[in-house]
């Protein structure tokens, strides 16, 4: 067996998001598993990903409003429930990472996890960065966390790495995921 560091989950955000621009943002895009049980569910676009544990699942950012339902459709296609995942976490808090959120959280009741620094831009749904784009529904933060705090499930942990500059709560997540 090997042992992968998963932080190739955020370099694939970005290059998602960055190489399509708006024109993919809203297109489909097949669901694949990238490694062990750490799935791609996003647009063209926008990246999303879907961490299964035997205790549900958890999703890295939700793209635009408009994206949860391809969200939806990709988990269920790989034949997983929506109605499973119970965490929400973001890479930053812009439109394009959090616009589902308000959407995916009253569709599952997933908790949402927000980096401290993130935390008054996704609750309040008002971009905070030098960026100052458009706004997304108003999320219900359930828990706050800071650099190096861990968010586990079903076995399952995850590690969060503050790395501000796109907005002041960008964060990392690194796991390990095990590949037969």
């Amino acid at each position: 067996m090997k042992i992968f560091q998963a932080v190739a989950i955020t370099i694939l955000a970005i290059a998602g998001t960055s190489a399509q621009g708006d024109a993919g943002w809203r297109q489909p895009f097949d669901p694949l598993r990238i490694v062990g049980n750490i799935y791609y569910v996003g647009t063209r676009g926008l990246s999303s990903f879907l961490i299964v544990t035997p205790a549900g699942g958890i999703v890295i950012d939700s793209g635009e409003r408009e994206s949860v339902p391809f969200i939806r459709a990709n988990v269920e296609r790989l034949g997983f429930r929506l109605s499973d995942v119970k965490i929400l976490l973001a890479g930053h808090a812009h439109f394009d990472h959090v616009g589902g959120h308000a959407d995916l959280q009253r569709l599952t009741g997933a908790q949402v996890i927000v980096m401290d620094a993130d935390r008054d831009a996704i609750a309040t749904g008002t971009d905070r960065s030098a960026l100052g784009a458009a706004g997304w529904q108003k999320v219900r933060v359930d828990r706050v966390i800071k650099d190096n705090d861990t968010v586990t499930l079903g076995g399952v942990t995850l590690t969060a790495h503050l790395t501000p500059g796109h907005t002041q709560g960008c964060t990392t997540w690194t796991t390990d995921a095990t590949e037969d």
